[in-house]
């Protein structure tokens, strides 16, 4: 349940503040979105199998034992975030929901800073994408989210 922050590099002298610009600067130049300071998603990694708690990395779909490994990028695929200690069967929500990037991201200030044309087109945006997970959620998992909760205090 680690997660690794890893270096920037040479960026590591410069304020935390003055690497977030340039991040989403190098996004804004390529898909010309504003903001964006990485992109984040969770992959399974095969492993050899294991003895201790062998069913929670049985990847059920393709037959093998499986990590699943959630990282965020930069534009330039270089990793900024790594968490790689959970197995397959862990839900990627539950990986963000416990993750120390999720957890600097809460500490941050929850305004946005935009003029009110575009922090409209942002939530209008924001509905959008709920919607569509909405419509797209498997049966299953068909159950309320806790947005309040999940926003922390």
């Amino acid at each position: 349940m680690r997660t690794c922050p890893l270096p920037l590099g040479p960026l590591v002298t410069v304020s935390r503040l003055t690497i977030q610009v340039r991040l989403c600067d190098r996004f804004q130049e390529t898909i010309r979105v504003p903001g964006i300071i990485g992109a984040i998603d969770c992959t399974h990694i095969s492993i050899v199998p294991t003895k201790v708690h062998e069913e929670a990395y049985t990847n059920l779909h393709h037959g093998h034992h499986s990590l699943n490994v959630q990282m965020i990028c930069d534009r330039d695929l270089r990793v900024l975030n790594l968490s790689a200690s959970y197995p397959v069967r862990t839900n990627d929500q539950f990986i963000w929901r416990h993750s120390q990037a999720r957890t600097e991201m809460q500490r941050r200030d929850k305004v946005l800073h935009y003029a009110p044309a575009e922090a409209c087109l942002i939530v209008q945006t924001c509905v959008v994408l709920h919607n569509m997970i909405i419509l797209h959620r498997p049966i299953d998992t068909m159950r309320p989210i806790d947005t309040m909760r999940s926003l922390g205090p």
